[in-house]
């Protein structure tokens, strides 16, 4: 059993890392660049267990952090004709999934019939982002994402 089979099978939690390794872009026909730079949250899938987790666009590399990993293995991403691309490591991507931004807080990412939503963290204390700028420490980012975490669950 490799390492993608032993943390996501067994967790049920198969669904969610999708989004991490390549993404293509539907803005619904329009061909203007696409921006999805900055923080996002999971929101809870009606159908799914859904594991609780942030990212971080900055334009170029995707951060993703959840309860169970923490900080993931930053990803290279680009856009292209309105698909992103992100990579895992080295070598090319491959599409995995469809990004469609409803709003600019909230983004959909769907991959097989299977729709997981997103909504911005905008000026959200102690972010992912500030994180990885190393404006704050990792336990004030913990303390923050775990009230937000606590918040969500309870929503």
């Amino acid at each position: 059993m490799n390492w993608f089979q032993a943390h996501i099978f067994s967790n049920q939690t198969w669904l969610l890392p999708l989004l991490f390794f390549w993404v293509s872009i539907s803005s619904y026909g329009q061909e203007e660049e696409v921006d999805l730079s900055g923080n996002w949250q999971i929101q809870k899938h009606p159908e799914y267990e859904t594991v609780y987790q942030e990212l971080y666009f900055d334009g170029t590399s995707l951060f993703v952090y959840n309860e169970h990993v923490q900080l993931q293995a930053r990803r290279e991403y680009r856009v292209s004709k309105n698909e992103i691309l992100i990579t895992y490591g080295l070598g090319e991507g491959e599409l995995l999934g469809r990004v469609a931004i409803l709003t600019p807080s909230k983004l959909v990412i769907e991959k097989e019939g299977i729709k997981l939503e997103f909504r911005s963290l905008s000026g959200a204390k102690n972010s992912l982002e500030n994180l990885i700028l190393k404006r704050i420490t990792g336990d004030d980012f913990s303390l923050s994402f775990f009230e937000r975490h606590e918040e969500w669950l309870s929503n």
